[in-house]
């Protein structure tokens, strides 16, 4: 609402504007001091005329905002604004305050090309984000650098695991579950995944042992164990079973909530 009757305001002032515009000017206004109105209260945040002069009709002279209306823009990928609707929750942090939460207000309908730091041209689209009433923001300004990510789902009672133990076989996610000491190669079926974490659909069961990162030294049926000190691996030299394949991480998998973010 805030935000309506701020943009409805700058409309009015521009509408008075262009009828000034329109005045015809006169002789005996050459030396009349003329009242500039800023069309919303605010704070002085830049001032782009630094001394007196004659200037432009319509030439900016400085910059006013409301520090209690702060909107956020993100420029995110394209191809994740798609999965983004208006009233999304928001996360922002490394602002250098305390985590502040805040919601989706629009979705620009137009991208723009910006250039990533590998030199990849990527397609970008502007997201506007407002805070939650009551958010410790009062420190936060114009200009500053924010980290948001917005979350798109959440869930509890979620089967997930990390995505450090997926891995792709035969073109179908695979994992390594322990079962007797060895490693079995399970297909399973995931539903939603983030840079972090796979929900699991089909394939585990809560408390399911898992192999983090497998090496290709892990293939299905062998001998494995944790690994507690670094000691060599070797194949057995008297005919009997290798020695096991010694694993530097391993998951319990568990069910617990699940919230899957886009940054």
């Amino acid at each position: 609402a805030r935000a309506a009757e701020a943009a409805l305001a700058m409309r009015r002032q521009e509408l008075a504007a262009a009828r000034a515009a329109l005045r015809p000017s006169s002789e005996d206004e050459g030396g009349e001091l003329i009242d500039v109105i800023a069309p919303i209260d605010g704070v002085l945040l830049r001032r782009l005329r630094q001394s007196e002069g004659p200037v432009a009709q319509g030439a900016p002279l400085v910059e006013v905002g409301d520090p209690e209306e702060i909107e956020i823009v993100a420029d995110l990928l394209s191809e994740d604004a798609v999965r983004i609707s208006p009233g999304d929750p928001v996360i922002i942090s490394d602002w250098g305050g305390p985590v502040l939460q805040g919601k989706v207000r629009q979705i620009e309908p137009f991208a723009f090309t910006k250039i990533s730091a590998l030199g990849i041209e990527e397609q970008r689209v502007n997201v506007v984000v407002d805070l939650l009433q009551g958010q410790p923001a009062d420190r936060l300004g114009h200009g500053y650098r924010v980290d948001v990510a917005v979350q798109i789902w959440s869930q509890d009672n979620v089967l997930n695991i990390p995505i450090t133990a997926l891995f792709k076989q035969d073109r179908n996610w695979s994992v390594y579950r322990i079962e007797n000491g060895r490693a079995r190669l399970r297909q399973v079926t995931i539903g939603h995944l983030n840079g972090q974490e796979a929900e699991i659909l089909l394939g585990l069961e809560e408390g399911d042992l898992l192999v983090e990162h497998p090496s290709s030294r892990i293939v299905d049926k062998v001998l494995v164990r944790a690994r507690e000190a670094p000691q060599p691996t070797s194949e057995a030299q008297d005919g009997s079973e290798p020695a096991a394949v010694q694993l530097s991480a391993t998951w319990d998998n568990t069910v617990g909530g699940c919230d899957f973010l886009i940054r």
